[in-house]
């Protein structure tokens, strides 16, 4: 006949033999009937205290300097280092959405591709098989505008039309910009 027996036991780690560094340990759980028949199971466990740290985070194209891209296809990729050598989990965060999971390979790098041009904020963390995780990155916040500016100059055929003489004459030029940000046309 056969009688199961359900039981618990909790393992500290003080429970541990030795110096209890962080790695990876193999358990040995031995079990022995009243007869003296013994059966004899294992188990890796990983003991992890540290966080994985995050080295660099490269966004192409990059983000000029009035906080824009004029792409909607976009790489990031993210150097990040972890004590014990595994791979770490790369998580993203698109504006006020949660975290997702890039289950790309290779994990580190992003490829994204954004429907429409929009003002974006992106934040990155890392974690580690223990689920350690990095603090959220800094926020890479920017807008995406793929729309080339739409210039009309009113008065191009005077223009073309007036002779420039010396460094005296001067040139009025009358235009229009038909853009969506047009507080940052040059």
């Amino acid at each position: 006949f056969s009688t199961v027996k359900y039981g618990e036991k909790l393992i500290a780690k003080t429970d541990l033999a030795g110096d209890q560094e962080d790695g990876e340990y193999l358990f040995s759980v031995k079990f022995t009937d009243k007869a003296g028949n013994d059966e004899i199971t294992e188990f890796q466990k990983v003991i992890d205290t540290v966080k994985p740290e995050i080295q660099s985070i490269v966004m192409t194209p990059q983000i000029n300097g009035h906080g824009f891209i004029n792409s909607r296809n976009i790489t990031v990729e993210i150097t990040a280092t972890d004590n014990l050598e595994h791979t770490p989990n790369y998580w993203m965060r698109r504006n006020t959405t949660g975290y997702n999971l890039n289950a790309h390979n290779p994990p580190s790098i992003f490829n994204l591709e954004e429907p429409a041009d929009a003002s974006l904020t992106y934040w990155f963390k890392v974690s580690d098989k223990a689920g350690n995780e990095t603090a959220e990155s800094e926020p890479f916040a920017f807008t995406i505008d793929t729309v080339d500016p739409v210039i009309t100059i009113s008065n191009k055929a005077a223009l073309e039309a007036k002779p420039w003489r010396s460094d005296a004459d001067e040139l009025v030029l009358n235009y229009n910009i038909d853009e969506l940000n047009r507080d940052l046309c040059e």
